[in-house]
């Protein structure tokens, strides 16, 4: 188990939670890959800092409140699975949503280098090998 990929994970959740960037942490690698699945705001793969902000800061500009809610985190060698309950409430409709997500963070010398997010937390698991 690699602690310091789940002592990484849990410091960039933290940063979200309070709001802030975990790039100001030091915490992302510049070329990190941010894939999103097929029915998120803005669907797709994008690499680096500012491409990973961007799509934080769109998340944050459709939906207001939005908090993600850790139920565990799973150590896979360099991966790390976040299985979470997602809550948001849409900035113009004010329609709430609520899902159970999945994450698999990639962590190599000490960065993140890779964040996936999936829908259902069962496809996170089955990304790493790991049946629920």
């Amino acid at each position: 188990m690699s602690q310091e990929s789940l002592t990484i994970v849990r410091a960039i959740h933290a940063a979200l939670a309070r709001g802030e960037s975990p790039a100001s942490l030091g915490l992302l690698h510049p070329d990190i890959e941010y894939v999103n699945p097929p029915g998120a705001v803005e669907p797709g793969t994008r690499r680096g800092v500012a491409a990973y902000e961007d799509a934080i800061r769109s998340i944050n500009e459709a939906f207001g409140d939005v908090r993600i809610e850790v139920r565990e985190m799973k150590d896979v060698g360099d991966q790390v699975v976040v299985l979470a309950r997602y809550i948001a409430q849409g900035r113009s409709s004010g329609v709430k949503l609520e899902s159970e997500d999945g994450y698999v963070w990639t962590v190599r010398h000490g960065l993140a280098v890779s964040f996936q997010w999936f829908n259902d937390p069962v496809k996170a698991l089955e990304a790493v090998g790991l049946q629920e």
